[in-house]
């Protein structure tokens, strides 16, 4: 797997992600043991009123098998485009609470494989990471 992700603040508590990736991942589809896929993703977040951030990202991704499916003659391919927002809450120092609605569309050179997500995700986090400063 190889990823590379930047960062880059932008004014106050706002912030501009940017990842790529390339990963050989195991397959179950056919007489596929393995496919390649390939990532790119944005990200903005930034504070909104009443004490809340914003987020919002899009990404792409696309799946290449390498071994042709008797179905249609050629390798299979599948292209993915995500989007998702959502709001989130710092509860105190070391947790939160965020919601997020997401949506894939998945297309695919096999139409059996097409197909469009939604989900509603709701997280709550704690984290005892020590301040910046270390121990005093």
């Amino acid at each position: 797997m190889t990823s590379v992700a930047l960062q880059r603040p932008f004014r106050p508590n706002s912030m501009l992600e940017l990842r790529a990736g390339r990963a050989t991942q195991m397959s179950d589809f056919d007489q596929n043991a393995f496919y390649v896929s390939s990532s790119v993703e944005g990200a903005v977040t930034t504070p909104v009123p009443l004490g809340l951030t914003a987020r919002g990202s899009l990404g792409y991704l696309w799946n290449d098998y390498r071994v042709v499916t008797n179905v249609i003659g050629e390798p299979r391919h599948d292209t993915i485009l995500s989007w998702a927002v959502g709001l989130g809450r710092n509860l105190g120092v070391h947790s939160y609470v965020r919601a997020d609605y997401r949506r894939d569309v998945r297309h695919s050179n096999l139409d059996a494989y097409d197909v469009t997500t939604d989900g509603f995700v709701i997280q709550f986090g704690i984290g005892f990471a020590p301040s910046a400063g270390g121990r005093r």
